[in-house]
């Protein structure tokens, strides 16, 4: 089976707790909704991608790039392989500007992502969003890439090995993307960790 490899920015609105969400205008899933991104050139990183991508689609710059989530899943045609990125507006960059292949973009509080429907790789990453815990939000990574810079350990793990599903079944499987090591990765702060 292929695998694509994409990027996305989950770009949270500074002052507030909503996050971007665009709603895609073509193909077989037209009218989900989606975090803005795409697929790698070659020769590209996946933050590359998310800062090209993001000018692209939604006239914008992104800032302070922190890997928090990965995405492993079997479409019937393909199997994605998404690395999500939490991310901020530049302070330069204007308000994100709807592409003509979106239906429509908007500001979505993150308690209530589930309002809209997501594609269908997305729900896990949507159920990791909604359970974090409001004070993590507040986290500035500036702080932390400081702190990372003074100190001899790596402030990240490494990413674990996608796991293989059934091509027949299709189902979300996702891994812990870049845990800060001062967080053990416990179901209740995995993803919290990631925004530190």
């Amino acid at each position: 089976m292929k695998t694509v490899h994409v990027a996305a920015g989950i770009i949270r609105k500074e002052g507030s707790d909503e996050l971007l969400a665009v709603q895609r205008g073509y193909g077989d899933m037209q009218g989900l909704w989606e975090f803005p991104g795409g697929k790698l050139m070659r020769g590209e990183t996946p933050e590359d991608a998310v800062r090209r991508e993001l000018m692209e689609e939604l006239q914008v710059k992104v800032t302070n790039l922190r890997d928090f989530y990965t995405v492993e899943y079997d479409y019937p045609d393909f199997h994605l392989s998404m690395e999500c990125y939490y991310c901020s507006l530049a302070k330069e960059s204007g308000e994100p500007q709807k592409h003509d292949r979106q239906l429509d973009i908007r500001w979505i509080p993150r308690t209530s992502l589930a309002t809209v429907e997501w594609m269908p790789a997305d729900k896990g990453l949507i159920d990791a969003l909604i359970e974090l815990k409001e004070d993590r939000l507040e986290a500035n990574g500036t702080a932390n890439d400081a702190e990372a810079a003074t100190t001899d350990e790596p402030a990240t793990r490494p990413k674990r090995a996608p796991k293989r599903r059934s091509k027949s079944v299709p189902s979300p499987v996702c891994s812990t993307a870049s845990i800060p090591r001062t967080f053990p990765p416990t179901s209740a702060n995995w993803c919290a960790a990631a925004l530190l």
